[in-house]
């Protein structure tokens, strides 16, 4: 889906000020796994969770140490340890 800069720019105002990423964090300690779950815990529909999922902060160190998230074909919330074989 193409959309136009500023449509982004409302996009991830509204994300990132519905879903601020700590509460990512403590709605993924109690157990999230799903876009689903994440959409009906902030009250957002699925397309706002996946978006906020997929914007920088979340995918980058914001979710702990040498960890990355990604979204599944099934929608399922996919966590990577990229700690595995490093010294840190």
């Amino acid at each position: 889906m193409n959309i136009s800069r500023s449509e982004y720019q409302a996009r991830k105002w509204a994300a990132l000020e519905l879903i601020p990423l700590n509460m990512i964090k403590k709605a993924l300690a109690s157990g999230i796994t799903e876009v689903w779950e994440l959409a009906e815990e902030f009250g957002v529909t699925e397309d706002v969770a996946r978006f906020r999922m997929r914007l920088p902060d979340v995918q980058g160190a914001g979710l702990g140490v040498k960890r990355q998230i990604t979204i599944g074909s099934n929608d399922k919330l996919i966590f990577y340890d990229l700690s595995f074989g490093t010294t840190d």
